[in-house]
């Protein structure tokens, strides 16, 4: 299966990075075009394999013979094919499946970062809460010291605010495809 780019030229499985873009598949573009062939019609020959000379009525053969040869021999034939017979065939077109390397916008990249930063935050909210829960038990063990904030809450609100910055990207994005689209009516 062939692999092309958004300008139509072929790339290798190498050129692709899953995380710039995406593989769109197509059915059927065209690898080759055949020609028509025309009827090609039998050729052959009659090729002499036995040849007898004639005899009269009471079986003796004939010797002499004024007119043409096979007139004055029995001759056995076959026939030679030099061409066989071909049909005619249409002209025809070869095909093959084949994607298209297409990179995302960036409203999309913006897209995949928002969710790739929920799973992250999802995943890491157990962890959270494990580290505050064990902070908490630490502080009622030791009462009256000072508290600091967990690494894990930090990077937790981190989180949380570049998910708020990519969602802006998003709709900035969807609102200037809107415009651009209210604008080519």
């Amino acid at each position: 299966m062939k692999i092309f780019d958004e300008n139509e030229r072929e790339i290798s499985e190498q050129d692709i990075d899953v995380t710039k873009g995406k593989l769109v598949a197509h059915e059927h573009v065209l690898r080759k075009h055949h020609e028509a062939i025309p009827e090609i019609a039998e050729v052959s020959e009659e090729v002499p394999v036995l040849v007898y000379p004639y005899q009269d009525a009471e079986g003796i053969p004939i010797d002499e013979y004024e007119g043409e040869l096979s007139e004055a021999f029995g001759v056995e034939t076959r026939m030679d094919i030099i061409t066989e017979y071909q049909p005619p065939v249409e002209a025809w077109d070869e095909y093959e499946d084949a994607q298209t390397y297409v990179l995302y916008t960036d409203a999309e990249l913006a897209e995949h970062r928002v969710a790739e930063l929920k799973r992250s935050l999802a995943d890491s909210t157990d962890d959270v809460l494990t580290a505050l829960i064990d902070r908490v038990m630490a502080l009622e063990a030791s009462a009256g010291k000072a508290v600091r904030k967990s690494d894990a809450v930090s990077r937790h609100r981190e989180m949380q605010a570049e998910i708020a910055q990519q969602q802006d990207i998003i709709t900035a994005a969807k609102s200037a495809k809107a415009i651009q689209a209210t604008e080519g009516r």
